[in-house]
């Protein structure tokens, strides 16, 4: 049995007892909006005495839209539990290619054909009779060949495609402006394809990937926009809503199912009744995203009021947990919700998705209330928001990459960094990390590396929330010099300067200065303000390729030495140092007027 244990309110009406998940029905609109689900008895049959569901004593009920990702149809539940049974006949792996006109919507109680006398349906009733109330539900039809079709329930599209978050399904579901709320801004570099998308307020990371493919790809936001407009249609006709929605992608996929073959004579259909797993790319290659609202994992709520929240980990095992109550009701607009994670999938979902880098850019730690950690948490709900509520609202979701991810850096300011590492792999010692935030007063090492921008500059400029700073000393032999690296982030078009390295005077380096050169960098466009310090830069195209950097690092010695101090013994007294540039002859003196030392004899 799922180890999460979550049971829901709505299931009661089955009262106790096996059943099958049949069917879904229709969306009926309400404060919380539901969807009607169809289960049936799973019992012996006398005859045979194999045991197999009983459509003709079939019950519905209705649970709240934002629970739909964890009812799947074929999926076994027990006293109002999914048990993670499935009962379905065949596994199949479908070659598909997604075009405009091969996928057909209708409803599943038309006929296909034109024959008044021996009419065709998609879903005959003499094969399968648990959408017997339902013949107004939509599915999509795919002709596979000349003797064969694919049909899918529009609604498992959904649950499949847009469902990997209860609270991105509220919204879809919340009327006829629900697809201007999904996001505030977002943004896409067609060449290298890293978006950034800033989502709605009350939407959790876990439905950034959804939300930046509607926002991305036209397909998918038809796809979406046909569910929000048969809803609204079905309002002004006073009708029942059975959402119509469609792939939300053009282009080939192998898409896994689990089904049964339905033989009409010498034609063949396949009804899919759980998507498993589709191949088609998302039309980004890195995503970052912005969110205010952060789930909390049941380990966080159920732990001791000491526990310190930020430091529980996605990956950290977790408890066996007390049943968790689902329910309908209204939640608290204060508390932070909770997340459910559907931990019974047993593959992943979206292979392509799963080998991208999907990343929350958060500024600062969350301020979770310890108070709130004392006692498990026995009911939630996803019903509408309201600030007199005590219950936590529930994201049942398809995972939740949020909840260990702190501050994220760009993929060019990693690279950079590790460049380092393997420069310093064969040149050890030759560049060493220089602090630019912190002290060493209070006993605490101050972090190394890059920092984001608004963490160097105390200022209210928000700009600087998109540039990443780093500063370097580089040693060649007893001459110690100074870079400052800054690193652009959220780049939707390609800028010459993605990477830019400036040389810092090791003599005199004054915050102000640094402060002066972040800010510059980050307001745009070649600043004045730096441009003699400017030792090299990197555009966007190459900015995370590592063999690029590591041969802009073993090249930029010389263009360094312009600002240059010695730190070691010489056998002079006074050396000259030149900058291929130009620099003046006697630019620098050894030892230099700030540190006086004495040359061993």
């Amino acid at each position: 049995m799922d180890h999460s244990s979550v049971s829901f309110s709505a299931l009661e009406r089955l009262g106790e007892g096996t059943f099958r998940l049949e069917w879904f029905g229709n969306v009926i609109r309400g404060a919380t909006d539901k969807v009607v689900v169809v289960f049936a008895p799973w019992e012996m049959d006398p005859d045979t005495g194999e045991v197999r569901s009983n459509s003709d004593k079939r019950i519905s009920v209705s649970v709240p839209v934002a629970y739909l990702r964890k009812f799947r149809i074929g999926d076994i539940w027990e006293d109002g539990i999914n048990t993670g049974r499935r009962d379905t006949s065949t596994r199949e792996t479908f070659q598909l290619d997604i075009a405009e006109g091969t996928a057909q919507v209708m409803p599943v109680g038309v006929p296909i054909n034109s024959d008044r006398q021996n009419p065709e349906y998609p879903l005959p009733f003499s094969a399968f009779g648990s959408h017997r109330n339902h013949t107004h539900a939509q599915c999509v039809r795919i002709q596979l060949d000349d003797n064969s079709t694919f049909v899918v329930p529009c609604m498992e599209l959904v649950r499949f495609y847009f469902g990997a978050s209860g609270s991105f399904l509220k919204r879809l579901f919340s009327g006829a402006f629900a697809l201007d709320k999904l996001y505030t801004r977002a943004r896409i570099n067609r060449k290298t394809f890293t978006a950034n998308i800033d989502l709605a307020p009350d939407l959790s990371g876990v439905a950034a990937a959804t939300v930046a493919r509607i926002a991305l790809d036209r397909q998918a936001r038809s796809a979406a926009r046909w569910i929000v407009n048969s809803g609204t249609a079905t309002s002004a006709n006073v009708v029942s809503y059975y959402p119509k929605t469609t792939f939300p992608f053009f282009g080939a996929t192998d898409l896994t199912v689990y089904g049964r073959w339905i033989i009409q004579g010498d034609r063949r259909v396949f009804f899919a009744e759980q998507l498993v797993r589709c191949t088609h790319s998302f039309p980004f290659f890195t995503l970052y995203y912005t969110t205010s609202r952060s789930l909390m994992k049941r380990a966080e709520v159920t732990g001791a009021s000491s526990r310190d929240p930020d430091k529980v980990l996605a990956n950290m095992p977790e408890p066996d947990f007390p049943t968790t109550h689902l329910t309908e009701q209204s939640v608290s607009s204060v508390l932070q919700p909770v997340g459910i994670p559907i931990d019974d999938e047993s593959e992943v979902p979206f292979p392509d998705l799963a080998a991208k880098k999907v990343c929350r850019v958060k500024e600062s730690k969350e301020n979770l209330q310890s108070s709130d950690f004392k006692d498990p948490i026995e009911e939630l709900s996803a019903g509408d928001e309201t600030a007199s509520s005590s219950t936590r609202a529930a994201e049942v979701s398809a995972e939740l990459p949020e909840v260990a991810i702190e501050e994220v850096q760009p993929d060019a300011a990693e690279s950079f960094a590790f460049a380092i590492s393997a420069h310093n792999g064969f040149r050890p010692g030759h560049m060493t990390w220089v602090s630019l935030v912190g002290d060493r007063s209070n006993g605490v090492k101050p972090p190394e590396g890059f920092v984001r921008g608004n963490t160097v500059v105390n200022s209210g400029d928000r700009r600087l929330q998109d540039i990443w700073c780093g500063l370097i000393e580089v040693r060649n032999g007893p001459i110690l010099s100074t870079l400052l690296v800054l690193i652009r982030d959220n780049v939707t078009q390609d800028v010459h300067d993605h990477v830019l390295m400036l040389r810092i005077d090791p003599s005199i380096i004054e915050r102000d200065d640094i402060e002066k050169y972040c800010s510059a960098f980050a307001a745009g466009g070649q600043s004045e303000v730096y441009s003699q310090n400017i030792v090299d830069m990197i555009g966007s195209q190459s900015a995370s390729n590592l063999y690029m950097i590591l041969i802009r690092l073993s090249n930029m010695g010389s263009r360094l030495t312009i600002y240059s101090r010695f730190v070691g013994d010489w056998p002079a007294d006074e050396v000259l140092v030149r900058d291929p540039a130009g620099a003046p002859e006697n630019f620098t003196t050894w030892p230099p007027p700030f540190e006086r030392t004495s040359r061993k004899k």
